[in-house]
């Protein structure tokens, strides 16, 4: 859980755990596989591991699309 400067606390359920794989500042950064797809966006981390929304939730959450190099001339 974490509680934020509104006061409300929130649950992020199903996030994604790595090893510790980032720094301060690194949040917001994107989760590639070894093909290069996105899996999700960092939520935070500390010395033992690395938390990241599942981009599917971000995706849903914001009613966005994520732009590729195979489905980019549909939004231009």
């Amino acid at each position: 859980m974490n509680s934020f400067s509104t006061g409300k606390t929130f649950l992020f359920k199903n996030q994604i755990a790595t090893s510790s794989m980032s720094d301060g500042g690194d949040s917001g950064a994107l989760l590639l596989d070894d093909n290069n797809h996105v899996l999700g966006l960092l939520l935070g981390g500390g010395k033992i591991r690395t938390v990241y929304n599942p981009i599917n939730y971000i995706l849903k959450e914001l009613n966005v699309r994520l732009v590729t190099s195979r489905n980019v001339d549909k939004f231009f």
